[in-house]
């Protein structure tokens, strides 16, 4: 197994993204903490479905974006593991709303979570990793860290920054043995959307580009699932990726390239 012995800690682990990654996580051996806000249930079927397989796994509630809370949880998780060794952050908040949808709270909430948690929980992470001399922070971010949205100008405002966050965190960390990568994601199934969901339907996951319908955005036509991602953030978190790091490794099925 490629990652026997590591603690792996994914935010928002409780379903879609999160939920795969943490099964392939705790399958290649990895001790995985299922992070998540509202669904106490959901995560801890996570978990069952961990140690049934014969994985080590607990869930952990804490909203990324509460600094106070972030801090008691990352204090305990490391007095308990002594050191995360791969962090994936996933949690991320849509709302799916145009320009003149969003007031003060909900902008100031999209980039709490969406931006300041990845920020606060690599932060946490660093000092441990360190010492260690080793470790792995992926952040799950989207094509419009690259391409507008039309449906969500605030939720690609966030995934721009996640990209210079990942670039900034790579240099900053460069010879310690810690790589930040980001994977950019196209329309990925993940059984609920958050935010607004008529604009959700109408924007990126009805298949047509509402500027150019013409366009395809899944040229292939089909949804990427999360069993199609978690591959990917596996071999990132392994020692075969040890000389990747600040990079953007798109999956999002061709769909940039129209």
């Amino acid at each position: 197994m490629l990652l026997e012995g590591k603690i792996a800690l994914v935010t928002g682990a409780s379903r879609g993204i999160g939920r795969q990654i943490a099964l392939t996580l705790a399958k290649e051996g990895a001790v995985v903490i299922v992070n998540y806000n509202g669904s106490a249930a959901k995560a801890e079927e996570v978990v069952k479905e961990i140690t049934e397989a014969g994985g080590t796994a607990e869930a952990v509630q804490c909203s990324v974006s509460d600094y106070a809370k972030t801090e008691e949880m990352m204090k305990d998780l490391i007095a308990r593991y002594k050191r995360i060794d791969i962090l994936v952050n996933n949690a991320a908040l849509q709302y799916n709303l145009d320009f003149s949808g969003y007031d003060a709270a909900k902008i100031r909430t999209i980039f709490q979570v969406n931006l300041g948690g990845y920020l606060r929980m690599s932060q946490r992470v660093l000092s441990p990793m360190r010492q260690k001399g080793w470790g792995r922070i992926i952040h799950i971010s989207s094509v419009h860290a690259k391409r507008p949205t039309t449906f969500d100008f605030c939720y690609s405002m966030t995934k721009g920054a996640i990209k210079m966050l990942t670039r900034e965190l790579a240099l900053e960390c460069g010879g310690t043995g810690i790589t930040v990568n980001s994977l950019e994601l196209g329309a990925v199934e993940i059984g609920v959307k958050s935010g607004n969901p008529q604009s959700a339907i109408t924007g990126e996951q009805a298949g047509l580009n509402p500027l150019l319908p013409y366009r395809p955005e899944r040229p292939w036509g089909r949804i990427i699932q999360p069993e199609q991602v978690a591959p990917a953030v596996m071999f990132l978190a392994s020692e075969g990726a040890d000389c990747i790091n600040g990079a953007a490794l798109r999956l999002d099925d061709a769909a940039m390239l129209l």
